[in-house]
C-alpha cells in the first residue's frame, strides 16, 4: 500500500485505501494488477498473490499446521512478488 501511495505517476492516496474495507486485499490487487500494464505480468502476479494469501489466511485462522515446505514456498513468493512490486513501483 505504502507504494501504491507513494507512486509518482498515479498515486492511490491512502484515504482512498480504506483499510478498514474487508475486501483490501482483493482492492490492493486490483489496484497493482491494473498499474502494471502487461497482462501477463499482471496475472502472474495475481496468481502469486492468491497462492500467498490463501497460505495468510491457513497459518492466522486454520488451525492446521504450516509445513517447512510451505514456509520455503511463502518465502520464495513473497521474494518473486516484492521484486516484481520494486520493479514496476519503484521508490
Amino acid at each position: 500500500m505504502y507504494a501504491l501511495n507513494e507512486n509518482k505517476k498515479r498515486p492511490l492516496h491512502y484515504e482512498n485505501q480504506n483499510p478498514l474495507d474487508e475486501n483490501i486485499h482483493q482492492k490492493i490487487l486490483i489496484e497493482i494488477t491494473n498499474r502494471i500494464g502487461n497482462q501477463k505480468e499482471g496475472e502472474s502476479f495475481k496468481q502469486k498473490f492468491e497462492e500467498l494469501l490463501e497460505y495468510r489466511k491457513k497459518a492466522d485462522y486454520q488451525r492446521d499446521s504450516i509445513t517447512q515446505e510451505e514456509c520455503v514456498n511463502c518465502r520464495a513468493l513473497y521474494e518473486g512478488m516484492m521484486s516484481r512490486l520494486n520493479r514496476f513501483f519503484p521508490l
